[in-house]
Parts: C-alpha cells; structure tokens; sequence
C-alpha cells in the first residue's frame, strides 16, 4: 500500500518543524543581568519591580536612601527599618527586619 502524497507532506512538514525546534536556543534576553553572586553563607536582599524602572527608596524620615534604575532593588546594605520605594508614579512600603 503505498501512502498518499497527503500523507508524506504531512511527515516532511512534521520533520520540518522538529529540525527548526531543535535549532533554537534558550532565550536569555528575559533574565536580568547577574551582577555578583553572594558568597557562600552570605544573602541578598532584592525587591524585584514589575520591569525596567527608575526608582528611589526612602527611609521612614522621607530621606532618599537609594536611587537607581533597574527591575531588582539591591536593599542588602540598609539596615532594618521601614523603607518606601518610589517607581512609575507608584509607592511601596517595605519593611527591612
């Protein structure tokens, strides 16, 4: 029994498409960009924002303690306390213990 020319478009096609899958590569442009790595034993504290944005962070007094522009605030050198991080028109508080 010999297959139909529908059925062997239908198999290159699927071939086709696996080839070109196994071509691509993972996408890395998403993941932001590791600027240091902690040392074994120490941590990090990062606010992670909704994307790309300038911010500045204030301490409970209404000073500005931190100003930058990214996705992720590095929060790790300020001590505990209450802290508000100000981006795209929009205030968050967030309490450091």
């Amino acid at each position: 029994m010999k297959p139909s020319l529908h059925c062997l478009l239908v198999l290159v096609l699927i071939l086709a498409g696996l080839s070109v899958a196994a071509q691509e590569k993972p996408r890395t442009d998403q993941l932001p960009p590791i600027k240091e790595l902690p040392a074994v034993g120490e941590s990090k504290t990062f606010y992670e924002l909704d994307g790309e944005h300038a911010y500045s962070v204030f301490d409970h007094e209404g000073r500005q303690v931190l100003k930058g522009h990214g996705r992720f605030v590095d929060l790790t050198d300020l001590g505990q306390g209450l802290y508000f991080i100000q981006f795209d028109g929009r205030k968050v508080r967030y309490a450091k213990e």
